[in-house]
């Protein structure tokens, strides 16, 4: 016989199976250029190692309201976590509140999170014991305030007639704390005539000790500033403390309760002093919030916010649209050395040239600041993306969604336009469920050790139970690129060898298996890939070239035979790209087989196959029964399908030299 060939034109198919499963190293290197973040960030890529979720308790309604970064309280090295559910019940009563400590660990955390695993090695919780204690309704990491270089914790309360419960650090923790558990040594309670927000401050006065703010709106509509110090505070301590040497108050403002909410702002004057943000709860345009700057000489008492000239502090226009002002900082998001903060919807710029004595929305015009995306609050979160600039988060948007934006040097846009978000100069995050009561989101804190900024977002409010969640969100990469347009792709090698070639803009490992061609695509998945399960063969080679095409050869194969090929590239940070599928992939089709026709494919009857020699050749089922089989001669041929049910088969062809399989379909 004459050497057979086959002229068929082979296409790839491309089949994507969409699996999200990641794992992380603790500690990498990233190359910057790299995308770190998709556009959108599924939360259900979480896995533990790369962030994890955590779920409010049956009784734990609105959990995530209140969601902070609290340092190193328990001296190991790691950052904190606290998350408050100030409306849980609690044995029994009703709004009693929790709030639930997660130490920072360096390894792997489970996911979800069990809150009830809390037992003072790994975190603890504060719980309240009486009907409308609120408990956790407001958290802050305040840092070391009593001078035993340890950072401390306050978990308030907005009741009008609990105390907060300031607790020290200390390398060791009881399961569970109450307002009981107090003592003078282990930290002391505040007597407030009701406040809603406590929040750190850092050094405000100069004397080397971090500062922090307690709001008192319901009654008095003032701040309370107090002083850090070098010793413990007294067990207990009242508003007779503040008497400008130990601390000090600020006066009321107009708005329906001014005060309302309270932050720090960073040093946004660079005068090496930190700043106090005073926010509102004042539904009128302008809303009006404050910034009180800090400084080494003596505060008075009661410091007149509504007197301040620009030296001193100034006045800020909000535009009144969720009643709520809350205000913070936003670390040095354009990178000139400088902190910036946000007030409502308002992202500021701090200068060193003096600011006005009112802030005008009509500033924000892209130089001195501009509108954030989402409408209740902000947070500074760290440089998440590793390019040397601080990041933030906003929220909330249309439909629950957050968005996080990457610091840049080169400026914002006024406003920020979430479809511009790119995963290259941000990302975002659907599907929260939003509540007002509390500071749902916080970062800049490496929970996990890894020496990168993480973050956390609540979604306080499931609609059918009202218990929340918290999703806890590692620095670092995300996101792995896909391959390039056309590839991976085939090219003959040997009669036993075939080689796959690769090319995509970033670097990594291929793990790829080779399947037999009868083998169900459904079936294959990254774990059946990387054990070889049910694969002729299966292995891995480095991608370690961007933008090149790198070819590896897979051998030995069987001759005359098709498979099917699935891969998959994986970066060092364990991220993975979409599982590709070369279908019915013949390792010596053209070899053997490169001038004979077969056609039409697909085929609603006739099937022509044009040879150049004579063959013979089986049809055969995708679960191999064989339905035709006969002689082909020297020249045209036709198979009649006419009766034969729609569906996938395989034409087999035969000769003395080798044969080949070629899918048909049948319409």
């Amino acid at each position: 016989m004459k050497k057979l060939k086959i002229k068929i034109l082979k296409k790839t198919n491309y089949t994507f199976l969409l699996l999200v499963s990641c794992f992380f190293s603790s500690i990498y290197e990233i190359t910057a250029q790299n995308q770190l973040y998709p556009a959108t960030f599924n939360l259900n890529s979480l896995n533990g190692s790369n962030g994890f979720e955590v779920a409010g308790l049956p009784t734990d309604i609105q959990f995530g309201a209140e969601t902070q970064f609290i340092g190193d309280i328990n001296n190991d090295g790691l950052e904190d976590l606290a998350i408050g559910s100030g409306n849980a019940t609690v044995n029994g009563f009703q709004l009693s509140g929790s709030a639930y400590i997660i130490f920072g660990s360096s390894n792997p955390y489970p996911n979800p999170f069990d809150l009830t695993t809390l037992d003072g090695t790994n975190g603890f919780v504060v719980s309240g014991i009486a009907y409308d204690e609120r408990r956790g309704s407001t958290i802050a990491g305040v840092g070391d305030i009593n001078g035993d270089g340890i950072d401390d914790v306050i978990i308030g309360s907005s009741n009008t007639n609990a105390d907060e419960i300031v607790i020290y650090g200390t390398t060791s923790f009881p399961a569970l704390f109450t307002i009981n558990s107090i003592n003078g040594t282990n930290g002391f309670l505040i007597d407030t005539p009701g406040s809603n927000q406590v929040a750190g401050l850092g050094d405000v006065n100069g004397d080397g000790m971090n500062d922090f703010i307690i709001n008192t709106p319901h009654f008095s509509g003032q701040a309370w500033i107090l002083f850090g110090r070098s010793s413990n505070f007294p067990a207990s301590i009242d508003a007779s403390w503040l008497d400008g040497t130990k601390g000090f108050k600020t006066s009321s403002f107009p708005g329906d309760r001014s005060s309302y909410k309270i932050g720090a702002a960073g040093d946004i004057n660079h005068d090496g002093f930190k700043d106090i943000l005073i926010g509102n709860w004042d539904s009128s345009d302008p809303a009006i919030s404050f910034c009180l700057f800090g400084k080494g000489t003596p505060f008075p008492a009661l410091v007149d916010l509504t007197a301040l000239d620009g030296t001193d502090g100034f006045s800020i226009d909000n535009n009144g649209g969720n009643f709520l002002t809350f205000v913070g900082t936003l670390g040095d998001i354009n990178h000139d050395g400088i902190d910036d903060f946000f007030s409502e919807t308002n992202a500021i710029f701090g200068r060193t040239t003096p600011f006005p004595f009112h802030f005008s929305q009509s500033s924000l015009n892209g130089v001195e600041g501009f509108t954030l995306p989402g409408s209740l609050t902000s947070a500074g979160i760290g440089d998440i993306n590793l390019d040397g600039i601080d990041d933030f988060i906003s929220v909330y948007g249309n439909n629950g969604k957050a968005y996080i934006v990457f610091g840049s040097t080169n400026g914002f846009p006024n406003p920020i336009n979430e479809s511009t978000l790119n995963g290259i100069n941000g990302f975002i995050i659907n599907g929260l469920n939003p509540s007002n009561i509390g500071r749902p989101v916080s970062g800049n804190g490496d929970l996990n050790g890894d020496g990168i900024a993480d973050f956390v977002v609540g979604s306080p409010y499931t609609p059918t139970t009202e218990i929340g969640k918290s999703y806890v969100i590692f620095g670092g990469d995300h996101y792995i690129k896909p391959l390039n347009s056309g590839y991976p792709q085939t090219e003959n090698g040997t009669p036993t060898s075939i080689n796959l070639v690769v090319n995509g803009p970033e670097a990594g490992t291929i793990h790829y298996a080779v399947f037999p061609w009868y083998h169900s695509s459904p079936s294959v998945n990254y774990n059946t890939i990387l054990t070889g399960t049910g694969a002729v063969t299966s292995g891995n080679f480095a991608m370690n070239i961007q933008n090149t095409n790198v070819t590896h050869s897979i051998s030995p194969l069987s001759e005359n035979t098709p498979f099917d090929i699935y891969l998959f590239l994986e970066d060092a940070a364990g991220n993975r790209t979409q599982i590709y599928g070369l279908n019915d992939v013949l390792d010596t089709e053209d070899h053997l087989l490169s001038e004979t026709a077969i056609y039409p494919n697909p085929t609603s009857a006739i099937l022509n196959v044009d040879l150049t020699t004579d063959a013979i050749y089986e049809l055969i089922t995708v679960n191999g029964q064989v339905i035709q089989k006969g002689a082909f001669v020297n020249g045209k041929n036709i198979i009649d399908l006419t009766n034969v049910t729609k569906g996938m088969y395989f034409l087999t062809i035969a000769t003395d030299l080798g044969g080949t399989s070629k899918k048909i379909i049948k319409n």
